[in-house]
Order: structure tokens, then sequence, then C-alpha cells
């Protein structure tokens, strides 16, 4: 490779580096969920996930288990997102109207 094309190729890279950073800035962020304490994730003092709210599992759950169980609370109250074969319409009315369609709360809103 000469030179001329090694640099053809290192602005092609930064094209598509900066193409993609822009892209992921338009997305919308996951909404803020409500500050009170049914919404507000219980951590001890490792940072590891105990429950949420006033509500803790009966027993003390491995980190993937424990996330399982914060979903299920989430699911519970504001029923699953809208899918390909359950469109919005038919999905409770608690999300937003343009909610992704996964049933995992906790990846998206653990850091807020």
């Amino acid at each position: 490779m000469t030179a001329t094309q090694k640099s053809i190729v290192f602005i092609m890279a930064i094209v598509a580096v900066v193409g993609g950073l822009t892209f992921l800035s338009t997305l919308e962020p996951p909404p803020n969920r409500p500050n009170n304490a049914e919404h507000r994730l219980k951590l001890n003092i490792k940072g590891e996930l105990i429950g949420i709210g006033s509500d803790r599992p009966p027993q003390i759950l491995p980190k993937k288990q424990m996330e399982a169980w914060v979903n299920q609370r989430c699911i519970s109250c504001h029923g699953l997102p809208p899918t390909r074969d359950i469109p919005y319409q038919d999905a409770p009315k608690m999300l937003p109207e343009h909610h992704p369609p996964k049933n995992t709360c906790i990846k998206c809103h653990r850091a807020e």
C-alpha cells in the first residue's frame, strides 16, 4: 500500500467512526424513571443490585437472577413492551409510545 492509499483508508475509518457516533447521538435515550420509592433501585455497599423500592426477593440471588427478578417487578406493573406480534395499541399504555420492544428493563434503566 502506498502512502496515499493508507491516508485514504485512515480518513475513511475516521469518517466511519464519526458517522457512527453521530448516528448514536440521534437516538432517543431511555426515559427517566420517576424519583419515587417504587422506582428506586436498591444497591448494597458493593454496588450490587439487591432489590427495587421496598421490595426485596426472599433470599439473596446471583446477579443475573436478581436482574430477572427486578425485570419481572417492572413487567408486573408496566406490562410487556410492544413486539411485532402485539402492536403498541394492544400493549399497556404505561410505556412510552416508542418504547423499544425488549422486556429486559434493567439493562436500559439501571444507570439513571
